[in-house]
């Protein structure tokens, strides 16, 4: 966690299935698994008595150079500014703050855009 304090016996970007709890909290471990402050980011109909934690979060750099995460497999919503609280994640309720896209993009993969592949070449005659 280069945003956030590391957590002492874990790392985000192992992968490793999260248990239920974790996932109650959004938990992503895996390629693009980064920790993120966050504030009350818990899945719906669930309550915390904390509000402020660190989460594994699965992220990417997008190809224009902003932070996106994605909660629980969700659609990827995209950080616009540092410091931002990025909400509306499916099924959860609670908010992610955004790093700065500067230093995270330059120690974070950039997305790469599905590839199209070639034309099938057309038939030749002899």
């Amino acid at each position: 966690c280069p945003y956030v304090q590391p957590y002492s016996n874990t790392k985000c970007d192992v992968a490793r299935e999260p248990t239920a709890n974790e996932q109650i909290f959004g938990h992503y471990y895996g390629n693009g698994g980064r920790c993120f402050e966050t504030t009350g980011l818990i899945q719906n109909g669930f309550s915390s008595s904390s509000s402020n934690h660190q989460r594994c979060l699965e992220s990417r750099c997008s190809a224009s150079g902003f932070v996106q995460m994605r909660v629980n497999g969700g659609s990827w919503e995209t950080c616009t500014a540092t410091g931002q609280q990025l909400s509306g994640f499916s099924g959860y309720k609670g908010a992610v703050v955004c790093p700065d896209r500067t230093t995270f993009c330059a120690t974070h993969t950039a997305a790469t855009p599905a590839a199209t592949p070639a034309p099938t070449p057309a038939p030749t005659t002899t």
